[in-house]
């Protein structure tokens, strides 16, 4: 194990590691950390394994956290749920924008930053409601088709 760290980076062994196991299984802490040769929760740890996860991704694997645990597989199945928490991750980020902006002190602000202000925020308020369409219509999306609507029951 020693000389795997050694010639590799700690990143590269986390990721060979997690594209080896299959959809579903779960890595702890102690494991991951035996494995970095990092204890868990230091920065290293941390880097390591967020540095791996954007490799991860291009390779079609997904690692998602089991709270208190470690990191799960995830299902190929809830890939979807997961993209759209993340684009409302980025829609909770934009509102946070938005509020910024509001709360600008304006009338302190020059000639100049009040334009760029006006302009920034005109563009942030269409920006914001696009993206909260589209969040509601991913959403909607996502669901899965109740298996009690009268269009999905089986008909004998």
């Amino acid at each position: 194990m020693n000389t795997l760290i050694i010639n590799k980076k700690k990143w590269e062994v986390f990721y060979e590691y997690v594209v080896s196991l299959k959809y579903g299984d779960v890595i702890l802490h102690k494991d991951i950390s035996s494995l970095l040769q990092e204890a868990y929760g230091t920065g290293n740890y941390r880097t390591a394994i967020n540095r791996a996860r954007k490799d991860l991704v291009r390779q079609g694997k997904e690692i998602e956290s089991v709270h208190g645990k470690g990191y799960r597989v995830v299902e190929p199945d809830n890939y979807t749920q997961k993209a759209v928490s993340t684009f409302k991750q980025g829609f909770n980020r934009l509102k946070k924008a938005g509020d910024l902006l509001i709360s600008a002190p304006v009338a302190h602000m020059s000639e100049e930053g009040r334009v760029v202000h006006r302009n920034v925020s005109d563009r942030a308020r269409m920006l914001h409601a696009a993206v909260a369409g589209g969040c509601v219509e991913l959403n909607l999306l996502s669901k899965k088709p109740s298996a009690y609507l009268p269009e999905n029951i089986k008909k004998a």
